[in-house]
């Protein structure tokens, strides 16, 4: 089962992977975090998580992430996919920090990945929570 604290740190390490918080991201974030049943207000959150090291979260988030069935794996990337394309690209970082997660680390396939993303749009766009009002 996907702990919010799990669920929260990968957001915050993808939000913050290119050191530039767009207001997007933490839109998406915000709405990703109530699809999955948990608090919205993930401001509070990263504030605390901005004072621990960043590599250390990683390798938390890592361990725990593969004690995960891999359908949760996969769903979880395909989120983070979501926000680190929400002011329209995917910068280096973030797409360095997805490969080290999805790839490297979780061993998972790409198109499963993107598949999911998909459906993870569709199903956000048709709950209103993918576009700003």
């Amino acid at each position: 089962m996907m702990t919010e604290r799990l669920f929260h740190q990968l957001l915050f390490l993808i939000v913050y992977a290119d050191n530039f918080v767009h207001d997007r991201e933490i839109f998406l974030a915000k709405n990703m975090s109530l699809m999955a049943g948990f608090e919205s207000d993930l401001s509070e959150g990263f504030k605390s998580l901005s004072a621990n090291d960043r590599y250390q979260l990683f390798e938390e988030s890592i361990a725990e992430l593969k004690t995960l069935p891999k359908e949760m794996q996969t769903q979880m990337v395909a989120q983070l996919c979501i926000v680190a394309n929400a002011d329209g690209f995917m910068d280096k970082d973030e797409w360095q920090l997805i490969y080290n997660i999805y790839h490297s680390e979780l061993k998972l396939r790409l198109d499963d990945v993107l598949r999911v993303q998909r459906q993870f749009v569709a199903e956000m766009k048709a709950k209103q929570l993918f576009l700003a009002a």
